[in-house]
């Protein structure tokens, strides 16, 4: 399906052969949305294409998502759009390996870096992503390792060719299952399909960093502080035997500070700091997330002393809680 090089990843032909007749309307309608008396689309135009459901969504991923299709171009058109689409969606190993090389090519100079995509998932994912010890972060490193060792080295950039080929034999045994492409393909689900469920899964994706940064420029909190803070917080919740940062984790972070018949009600005080996002995880979450952690924290630690009267008035004022 396409050379992997090729100008185009796919021709119009291919594009129609690949995408079915309601996605190929529901795309266009899109395109004619986000850009209504132009047929090509320039950065800003492509990030209302994109940012209509993802209003988080960080610069860097729309830039990168707009160079991959425009390859080096100003402008992208709606055939740039689909024929991409339809690589994630639909296609072969190849041009799925291409267009994820255009996204990773950060500096435009025909070289891939471990460290550079490294960098670009921490934004994806959140910063501390391959220090965090989860499963997934564990995954990835592997993934990594495996498209740039060579010879039994590891490579620390690769010219695109051969980062292509590479990826393009691991996509054929992994097919949209990997680690550079999973988040590429739920961006394009969810523009695909448009829906509050869709867009509140984005939303947990990039969110979560996104209100951190915030509450640390709002107390003051250094980016070192912040690190450790999460640091701890995911170190706590992967020593949980349901690897979140449940009430067992917060017992056994306040032990010896907080009396246990107030450990309960504190718990569930925290659980309303975190992001929107985070809460949205599922019917009554009974974890904190990243966000309820270090909002708590930064709260007693830096917070006026009139939000922390309101904090205590809504802990108190709530019925009594038996601790569990």
């Amino acid at each position: 399906m396409g050379n992997a090089f090729a100008t185009r990843l796919l021709t119009e032909k291919e594009i129609n052969e690949v995408l079915n007749q309601n996605e190929l309307r529901q795309l266009t309608a899109a395109f004619r949305r986000a850009s209504p008396h132009k047929e090509q689309m320039d950065p800003r135009s492509f990030n209302r294409l994109l940012l209509a459901p993802f209003p988080v969504m960080p610069p860097l991923v729309s830039d990168a998502l707009f160079n991959a299709m425009a390859m080096g171009r100003k402008v992208v058109d709606r055939h740039d759009v689909l024929a991409a689409i339809a690589v994630v969606l639909h296609g072969d190993s190849g041009p799925r390996a291409q267009l994820v090389y255009r996204v990773y090519d950060i500096h435009n100079d025909g070289l891939v870096g471990i460290e550079r995509i490294k960098r670009f998932m921490c934004v994806v994912h959140g910063q501390d992503f391959f220090s965090a010890g989860s499963s997934s972060s564990v995954a990835a490193k592997r993934q990594l390792e495996e498209i740039f060792c060579s010879g039994g080295r590891l490579l620390s950039e690769m010219p695109a060719e051969a980062f292509v080929e590479r990826l393009s034999q691991i996509l054929k045994l992994a097919g949209t299952s990997h680690v550079l492409l999973d988040w590429i393909y739920e961006v394009v689900r969810i523009m695909l399909r448009p829906s509050p469920q869709g867009a509140l899964m984005l939303e947990r994706r990039f969110s979560p960093e996104a209100e951190l940064l915030a509450l640390s420029q709002r107390y003051g909190v250094s980016r070192e502080a912040l690190m450790d803070m999460k640091s701890k917080y995911y170190r706590e919740a992967n020593t949980s035997r349901s690897g979140e940062f449940d009430l067992e984790a917060f017992r056994r972070v306040v032990a010896g500070r907080l009396a246990p018949s107030l450990t309960q009600r504190v718990f569930n005080l925290g659980l309303g700091l975190g992001s929107e996002s985070e809460q949205g995880r599922r019917p009554g979450p009974k974890a904190w997330g990243v966000t309820n952690f270090c909002g708590f924290g930064m709260l007693w630690a830096r917070g006026d002393s009139a939000s922390q009267a309101a904090t205590l008035f809504r802990m108190f004022s709530r019925a009594p809680e038996v601790d569990a």
